[in-house]
């Protein structure tokens, strides 16, 4: 089973707007007919423990999390509709992570669900509510980074940790590589090319001809809108995008270096992996 995900970077996001995440994501899941249920968070000192701090969303749990905010570091949030173990799909996860490193500050919300909510959904109608989603969660942070992709069910959860698990195939597990790797370069490169994409504004002013773009991606009947005023943000009309238009579109990102390359580095580290895991 597969997982509809979306992954936005932003180093102006902040955890004291918690709340307003879970307005955002509670939204969300009203347009797919579920209910947000529970809620964790983790502290600045913590890694994320869903026994110590789990709670169910009410009142008094929302007020409790404000108090929280306003006098401590709080450096993860998660959200979800209902526990795994009751085995009743979907599963809705919102994580919004700090991460430090030596050059960069990581920053992201990550929302996915189950595939099957949106088997009555058109193209027109996902779109629509991708950009009122992404428009809310850039009003928290000037968005910087954004993907939308199908994953295995499991992997959302560890892809965007940086966490190899086994079952990965060598494609997959090369991205995840590279993305450890130059994930602090992403306001100027892009990790792939997904059914759902954000341009931002330096991404945007490295293309000469961007009539270019918006004509080739109008051809291939991606759907693309402003967010922000300055960045762009396209989709394709399937998650399963057929090789002419990857094509087109990879190689018109490739001409203006838009598009991250595996290095030996993270060549090397897929190289352990496997050796590792076999």
């Amino acid at each position: 089973m597969n997982d509809f995900c979306l992954f936005a970077c932003s180093d102006e996001y902040k955890l004291l707007n918690g709340l307003e995440f879970i307005r955002i994501t509670q939204n969300l899941c009203q347009q797919l007919g579920v209910i947000l249920k529970y809620m964790d968070y983790a502290f600045a000192e913590d890694e994320l423990d869903l026994s110590k701090t789990e709670t169910v969303i009410n009142s008094e749990s929302m007020h409790q999390l404000d108090r929280i905010l306003s006098e401590t570091t709080v450096t993860e949030l998660s959200l979800w509709s209902d526990n795994e173990a009751s085995g009743k799909p979907p599963f809705v996860h919102l994580n919004s992570e700090f991460r430090d490193t030596e050059t960069d500050n990581y920053k992201y919300a990550c929302i996915y669900f189950s595939m099957k909510l949106l088997e009555n959904w058109s193209m027109e109608k996902l779109f629509s509510s991708m950009r009122d989603l992404l428009t809310s969660l850039n009003s928290l942070g000037r968005l910087d980074y954004v993907l939308i992709t199908t994953m295995k069910t499991f992997l959302p959860q560890t892809d965007f940790r940086g966490i190899f698990t086994p079952g990965l195939n060598q494609g997959d597990a090369l991205n995840l590589a590279m993305w450890e790797r130059k994930f602090i370069y992403r306001k100027k490169n892009l990790r792939g090319l997904y059914w759902g994409n954000l341009l931002n504004s330096r991404h945007l002013t490295q293309i000469i001809n961007k009539k270019e773009l918006l004509d080739t991606l109008e051809r291939l009947g991606c759907l693309y809108t402003p967010i922000n005023g300055d960045d762009l943000f396209f989709m394709f009309p399937s998650s399963k995008l057929s090789a002419p238009s990857r094509g087109l579109i990879e190689a018109f990102l490739k001409k203006y270096d838009l598009l991250m390359e595996p290095d030996k580095e993270a060549r090397d580290d897929v190289n352990r992996y496997f050796v590792l895991g076999s």
